[in-house]
């Protein structure tokens, strides 16, 4: 870790820097909080597989947030020279605002707020550099996996059904909202984190996502809906743009496509238990449609 914070120091315009703590350290990647003579600061650095193009569209977006008006994201700091991210060997680095806050809480409160700002998030415009998540080669790639599992046949008449999301409305999309990539600051605002992948991309699957990777999940070997922390999120998005119904579809299905493209993002042993959550949404497409409209 001292090799990030030396070429920290080096490249930003940043004195007597000190590691408070490791925010987050997932794989290669490590989210460090450090203290400085300039303030508290977060050092991003990013696993070796990240590109230079990815490290850049990651930094462009948190700069192009910082420049609105209502606050969605940390800010930047640029390098001495101006550029916004680093390398130290074959990782790429790059230096965010400290936010003061705790994580968001799975909560009606915390959901309904998030819908909010989710919605926020999808009304800028302007943006224009495209999502790292490309729908179309996602969707061609996940296609060619579990072909020896029993259900193969079934879940490709799943994909199959899912519409073309790039003739839809685009947006701004974050690719991972929820709880655990959002900040609650001291007043109660919340701050969206973690805009790797962020960027130009599909509505509905931004806001599909949580509907079922979020609020479908095994309690004690059982599968659950939480129609409550749905209904509060929804009924966030809606109080600042309303979904028609065939938006609705259109954000059950962005749920469908991200909960099968993370169906093997757990290891092997997880994929069963992701192909039995997508089964029970599919089972159950009405009630989790009546949570978007605020019916349940």
């Amino acid at each position: 870790m001292q090799k990030f914070i030396d070429a920290m120091t080096q490249l930003w315009p940043l004195t007597n820097v000190n590691v408070i703590n490791t925010l987050q350290a997932k794989g290669a990647r490590h989210v460090i909080h450090v203290s400085t003579n300039e303030g508290h600061w977060v050092l991003k650095v990013l696993d070796p597989e990240r590109t230079e193009e990815e490290a850049r569209a990651y930094t462009d977006v948190l700069q192009f947030l910082s420049k609105l008006q209502t606050k969605i994201a940390p800010g930047i700091l640029p390098q001495t020279d101006g550029r916004l991210y680093g390398r130290c060997d074959d990782r790429f680095m790059y230096v965010m605002e400290y936010i003061e806050g705790t994580q968001a809480n799975e909560t009606p409160e915390d959901e309904f707020a998030l819908g909010q700002l989710t919605a926020e998030l999808h009304a800028v415009e302007g943006y224009e550099v495209a999502s790292t998540l490309d729908f179309q080669h996602t969707l061609r790639n996940m296609i060619t996996r579990f072909k020896d599992r029993p259900y193969y046949e079934e879940y490709l008449r799943v994909l199959q059904n899912i519409p073309d999301f790039t003739i839809h409305r685009q947006s701004l999309m974050h690719t991972d909202i929820g709880p655990h990539n959002c900040l609650k600051q001291r007043d109660g605002n919340l701050i969206l984190v973690d805009f790797d992948d962020a960027g130009l991309g599909s509505t509905y699957i931004d806001v599909g996502y949580p509907l079922i990777c979020q609020f479908v999940r095994f309690h004690d070997e059982t599968l659950q809906f939480d129609a409550q922390n749905a209904v509060a999120f929804y009924s966030g998005y809606q109080r600042k743009r309303r979904l028609t119904d065939e938006e609705i579809e259109l954000t059950f299905q962005g749920g469908v496509f991200m909960q099968a493209m993370y169906m093997d993002a757990y290891g092997e042993a997880a994929v069963d238990k992701m192909w039995a959550i997508l089964q029970y949404a599919l089972e159950h497409r009405d009630v989790l449609k009546q949570a978007i409209r605020n019916e349940v």
